[in-house]
């Protein structure tokens, strides 16, 4: 079940092996209070091209379509950078296996992807084959599942690379940063707010990221809180993974427990929504196309969206307000007659009955 508050929130266990049994693995990390699970897509050891891959499932019937739509995440080999190898042949292979791997991943149709994180040279080739297979859409799907969330830590080395990596694949919208939070955080808080613009799906928390207040119990360091708690906003997910977490279920709850009770009580702490907030909360982010109502004749629904924004109503009221107390204090006496042309359905109408409970303007 995902954490209530002002949004739901879907936090996930970063599992480093599926476990024999996918779905014992699923059910104990539910047990856990975990709405998903972050595994592998390849094998310990089994990174290859082609025939030469080898899964870390049997199969892709272990699970229905619907679970590995909702409940799991598939990471991409570590290894796999084809920038980190000089050789010809060596980066071919890299190539040919990352693909592969995000290939598996899109037929399985999984919840979303993490990629490895870029080395700190340019990175033209690795970028290449991701942005190749992104025009090919293999990061679309009829459920808008399976983005591309490529791993960065939260540095300022982070962020340069991640916008590098981004320009290399022209802006693709399906390509996301999974942003990681680690224990050598030395960036400010100004240069941690760049992320805010960015299409953040997912923070993965380390364990070691944590600190203990004086009460003993984990929490964030103060700028991650104060970072954490603004991307919560733009409906984050989070991935907690720890040292040892081979499967679910290990010794590694005692561990893990805690710092799921800070993150969900962190994300209760949020004040509710405000108007404008909710108002805005659909198409945060997206740009919108212009529209001209007194050009075209515009749905009703569209009609009733503008009505919805209260920022209009509020500021053209006491436009009106401030322009006719003027005339008062000027020494024009009334009656004052207000004509609000193009007022629509809207409540621009029901203008002048506000201000009639203006004791200076009766």
């Amino acid at each position: 079940m995902p954490v209530r508050g002002p949004e739901p929130l879907y936090v996930g266990l970063g599992l480093k092996s599926p476990g024999a049994d996918l779905c014992t693995s699923l059910q104990q990390a539910a047990s856990q209070r975990f709405d998903f699970i972050a595994i592998p897509l390849a094998a310990d050891g089994g990174q290859g091209a082609g025939i030469a891959f080898r899964p870390s499932i049997e199969s892709d019937r272990v699970l229905q379509a619907k679970t590995w739509n909702s409940a799991v995440v598939g990471t991409v080999s570590e290894i796999l950078k084809p920038d980190a190898v000089e050789e010809a042949n060596c980066c071919d292979y890299h190539c040919a296996a990352l693909e592969t791997e995000l290939r598996w991943a899109a037929h399985l149709g999984l919840k979303g992807v993490l990629l490895p994180t870029p080395t700190k040279i340019d990175g033209y080739r690795y970028a290449r084959v991701v942005n190749e297979l992104l025009l090919a859409g293999i990061a679309e799907s009829e459920n808008d599942h399976s983005p591309l969330s490529l791993r960065v830590s939260a540095s300022t080395d982070g962020w340069l690379a991640w916008s590098r990596f981004r320009m290399l694949c022209d802006h693709h919208p399906r390509l996301h940063v999974a942003l990681e939070f680690t224990s050598d955080l030395v960036s400010s808080e100004r240069e941690l707010q760049r992320w805010l613009a960015e299409p953040v799906g997912y923070v993965v928390l380390h364990t070691d990221c944590f600190i203990s207040n004086k009460h003993g119990h984990p929490v964030l360091p103060k700028k991650y809180k104060a970072l954490l708690l603004s991307l919560f906003r733009r409906q984050v997910q989070i991935i907690l993974f720890a040292p040892g977490s081979h499967k679910a279920g290990n010794d590694d709850a005692d561990v893990i427990g805690p710092r799921l009770t800070y993150i969900a009580g962190l994300f209760q702490s949020l004040p509710a929504l405000t108007q404008v907030e909710q108002f805005s909360k659909s198409h945060l982010d997206c740009l919108q196309a212009p529209l001209q109502p007194l050009k075209d004749n515009l749905e009703s629904q569209t009609y009733e969206l503008f009505e919805s924004d209260p920022v209009k109503y509020a500021q053209y009221e006491e436009a009106v307000l401030s322009f006719l107390c003027e005339r008062v204090q000027a020494g024009r006496a009334g009656p004052h007659i207000i004509m609000v042309l193009g007022a629509g359905r809207g409540r621009l109408w029901q203008l002048p009955c506000v201000l009639q409970s203006v004791p200076m303007l009766k």
